[in-house]
């Protein structure tokens, strides 16, 4: 049972500890679908799978195996002794901590020790019962518990319904608002208004003015009189 005294503690005691035979399940399964029982690859498919080269298994090799040993070195002054110093520390009120210290027996104690928890059975129990549904009935089984638990399959295939709530709410809301900006602002406004726009004032106006402009001399020097005739009309009447 939980050695925490802390809310929530039991809960979390649970969680982790159904956690192990579901973790072992699905892990064993996903080895039993990959490496046994009926190829699914066809031909073409099985032609182009290989074994993965010497540069990616040696360096695999050399740290899975340091990984099995290192944990016998260090579990004791990781977690009880100056390992992180105090960058890490465990306040008082986390009791689990000292009731492993009081029953900790060195690592090789600790794993002996471990093979006589309901722990190693549960992951144990999940192993064989992956073996059970992917390699003894691999055709009768997985169909059957599809079928008897299909709704909550369902709930979990669609990861709690966050999968559509994101391509609905955040995927789909992001390329409205992408769609709104490029047609309202990029289409409508800046190439719109402020590019096209702007040309077009600048064609209409010079539109206009190429009507003025005639080429004729007798016009050229109608509009001088007039515009000499309205400059000494503002002098006369609005410099006085």
């Amino acid at each position: 049972m939980a050695a925490s005294e802390l809310p929530g503690a039991e809960f979390a005691y649970w969680a982790l500890f159904i956690g192990v035979f579901v973790t072992a399940f699905y892990t064993f399964r996903m080895l039993f679908l990959v490496f046994f029982g009926e190829s699914r690859m066809d031909k073409h498919t099985a032609s182009h799978a290989k074994e993965s080269p010497k540069v990616v298994t040696v360096p695999l090799v050399l740290l899975a195996v340091p990984s099995l040993i290192v944990g016998f070195l260090v579990i004791e002054p990781l977690l009880f002794g100056a390992y992180f110093d105090d960058s890490i520390r465990v306040l008082a009120t986390h009791g689990a901590m000292a009731t492993l210290e009081e029953q900790f027996k060195g690592a090789w104690g600790m794993f002996l020790y471990g093979w006589t928890t309901p722990v190693v059975w549960m992951a144990l129990a999940g192993v064989a019962t992956a073996a059970i549904m992917y390699l003894g009935m691999p055709k009768v089984l997985p169909p059957l518990f599809a079928r008897v638990f299909a709704w909550p399959k369902r709930i979990l295939e669609e990861g709690y319904g966050f999968d559509s709530f994101n391509n609905t709410v955040i995927a789909g809301g992001s390329r409205l608002l992408g769609r709104g900006l490029w047609k309202g602002a990029d289409l409508g406004a800046i190439d719109g208004w402020l590019v096209n726009g702007s040309a077009k004032v600048v064609g209409s106006m010079a539109r206009t003015w190429r009507l003025i402009q005639t080429g004729y001399l007798y016009h050229y020097a109608f509009v001088m009189i007039l515009g000499l005739i309205g400059l000494l009309t503002w002098i006369v009447f609005v410099g006085a």
